[in-house]
């Protein structure tokens, strides 16, 4: 199990590694440091390994107050590897179900 967002008021950051670890990284940082890192979810650093990815993303996202979505500029014509966007790619699900399973709460 994941050290998720606990409890209301979790943040929950969402962002392409491939387009902005450096700035959800340092987001991450500052809000640890003021949240404590048990109320702030990153991937990277809130999902241990073995851990079902999809399951604790959705899980945390449901379970947050706050979805900081990092968008940097290549955010939307990131391709996959058969070439389409990987935002128009059901698979992976990871990819495109943070914002949408946010704003179904």
């Amino acid at each position: 199990m994941t050290a998720s967002v606990s409890g209301s008021g979790g943040i929950f950051i969402s962002y392409r590694r491939e387009d902005t670890p450096y700035p959800a990284g340092w987001l991450y940082e500052r809000l640890a440091d003021h949240y404590g890192g048990e109320r702030v979810f990153k991937d990277v650093d809130s999902i241990l390994p073995g851990d079902d990815f999809v399951e604790e993303i959705t899980g945390a996202v449901g379970s947050c107050a706050v979805l900081l979505a990092v968008i940097g500029e290549r955010w939307l014509p990131v391709t996959g590897d058969e070439g389409g966007r990987r935002l128009d790619d059901p698979v992976p699900l990871h990819v495109r179900h943070r914002p949408p399973a946010a704003s179904s709460r």
